[in-house]
């Protein structure tokens, strides 16, 4: 671990979490110490940034090692040795911002539409341009009076057209009627996000 500066308030370290400045939020609360020291339950929250399943998945589960090895120091410090056991007594407690109830849908079907979107509108038409040249026949586009910049707006326009249809369709048709999946936020920003993320 490498430790950012402390700051005293949630939400300040939650806008480092959202600016990629920081992977893990530990909280604790101001008198978590007396607590702690006078055997009462005690919470701690941690807040894991999630985007990479992986990295979060093993820094959670090493600052779980990390904690339960300090209380189980503590405990043996504040108990008597007659009354302390090396059991702990400590309760780890998930839960997912976005999807609490770890439903498929909610994972699935933006993910499958961003793969499928992403292949029309980047991949078709790269393939369809590559084609040209297999054939042979962009020499005899190269000596018409068509620009190179028209030529590739030609063979990508209908592709992001037939993308942002099947995005469309997928976001509000398929997600939002048949799941349930409503979107949080503007559409239009999401429809210029993929118009700018094919461009």
């Amino acid at each position: 671990f490498q430790a950012t500066p402390t700051v005293t308030s949630y939400q300040a370290a939650l806008r480092q979490l959202e600016m990629d400045q920081a992977d893990l939020i530990l909280v604790i609360p101001t008198d978590f110490d007396q607590g702690l020291y006078s055997c009462n339950p005690e919470a701690l929250f941690v807040s894991v940034n999630a985007i990479n399943g992986t990295k979060a998945l093993i820094g959670a589960n090493y600052l779980a090692v990390i904690l339960r090895e300090t209380l189980l120091g503590v405990a043996r410090e504040a108990a008597p040795e007659p009354r302390f056991s090396e059991t702990p007594r400590i309760k780890i407690s998930t839960s997912f911002w976005f999807n609490r109830s770890l439903e498929y849908p909610p994972f699935m079907v933006p993910g499958i539409l961003v793969v499928l979107v992403t292949m029309i509108g980047a991949y078709l038409s790269a393939l369809n341009i590559v084609i040209e040249k297999e054939q042979g026949t962009i020499e005899q586009i190269n000596v018409t009076p068509i620009r190179p910049y028209q030529f590739i707006l030609g063979k990508v326009i209908p592709f992001w057209l037939m993308g942002l249809l099947v995005f469309s369709i997928g976001l509000l048709g398929i997600g939002r009627w048949v799941y349930g999946i409503t979107p949080v936020g503007s559409l239009w920003t999401l429809c210029l996000t993929r118009l700018c993320a094919w461009w």
